[in-house]
């Protein structure tokens, strides 16, 4: 087998490497099922532009990506950034039986979407954290799909664009749902990722480096998890209703609660010990959370 990547640039490439028709030039909707023109054997593939892949089982039969016992299997989808290589759980670029849809962010030029692609996140995720779909979401991201298709299909005029765009908005924003919907399905597994996090952020601050101005960022957490910064993230505020560096705040001032009780504790050495960047920042944090500044917290005790 060639291990070579295979590279495509372009929609209208992409249209002439995987026996698509180019309709439009900025975006495709390819079927992917053996009967088309077959790519060349390659193990990568790496698009020059967005590109949504849905990939499905016959009978939850073979699933890929990140799916597990937890998850549904009817059928699995994930998304690529310009210029992110991918392959299959197989060694394969693309999948026996499935959907391609590209489009190029220029499409977006004139609507508001343009500069609010990236709240859609899950296109930074990795591909072990594919979204995995029941049949019932499945069968609605196809009805989406076909609607593009007709729209693509249609003679081009003045409302082509806006409805072309409206149309991959409505796949993006299902996604989004169904994404929200698999952290629900997976919550046990999501709550054990935040025991995990809860211990690497003890240590953390046992360590010593806050007194140093280190700070775990995302980036961190996410790496001491085996996940992306970007769905550790959004798994973090799904599951807690919290950013990092909020939750981290709720640790420290919990902990500033327990160190200000102790004999000769004072609220300038508690602020150094746990990172703060000097006492009015500390009393500003302190108070936001528990209502009450560190002083008349220590009244209030004594």
């Amino acid at each position: 087998m060639n291990t070579d990547m295979l590279e495509i640039k372009t929609v209208h490439q992409c249209n002439c490497r995987l026996g698509g028709k180019t309709l439009c030039p900025q975006a495709c909707i390819i079927r992917m099922d053996g009967s088309g023109e077959t790519p060349d054997e390659a193990e990568k593939v790496r698009f020059g532009f967005y590109s949504i892949l849905l990939i499905e089982h016959e009978n939850g039969e073979k699933t890929c990506c990140g799916c597990n016992k937890y998850d549904f299997s009817d059928a699995t989808m994930v998304f690529l950034p310009p210029e992110r290589p991918f392959t299959m759980d197989d060694g394969c670029a693309f999948p026996e039986k499935g959907w391609l849809i590209a489009f190029q962010k220029e499409l977006f030029c004139n609507t508001r979407t343009y500069n609010e692609l990236e709240k859609y996140s899950f296109f930074s995720y990795d591909c072990k954290e594919a979204l995995h779909l029941s049949l019932r979401e499945k069968n609605k991201i196809l009805e989406c799909i076909h609607l593009m298709d007709e729209e693509l299909r249609h003679p081009a005029d003045c409302h082509s664009e806006i409805l072309l765009v409206r149309c991959i908005e409505l796949i993006l924003d299902y996604c989004t749902r169904y994404y929200e919907r698999q952290f629900i399905t997976r919550e046990d597994k999501n709550e054990s990722l935040v025991k995990r996090m809860d211990a690497f952020l003890d240590e953390f601050i046992s360590s010593g480096k806050l007194e140093h101005r280190i700070y775990p960022s995302p980036a961190l957490c996410a790496a001491e998890l085996g996940l992306s910064e970007e769905y550790f993230s959004d798994m973090l505020k799904f599951h807690t209703g919290k950013t990092l560096r909020e939750y981290f705040d709720l640790k420290l001032i919990a902990l500033s609660q327990k160190m200000l009780l102790e004999r000769n504790a004072s609220p300038e050495h508690v602020a150094k010990h746990l990172g703060f960047r000097n006492i009015d920042y500390f009393n500003l944090v302190f108070k936001k959370i528990t209502g009450v500044a560190p002083g008349e917290y220590l009244l209030s005790r004594n």
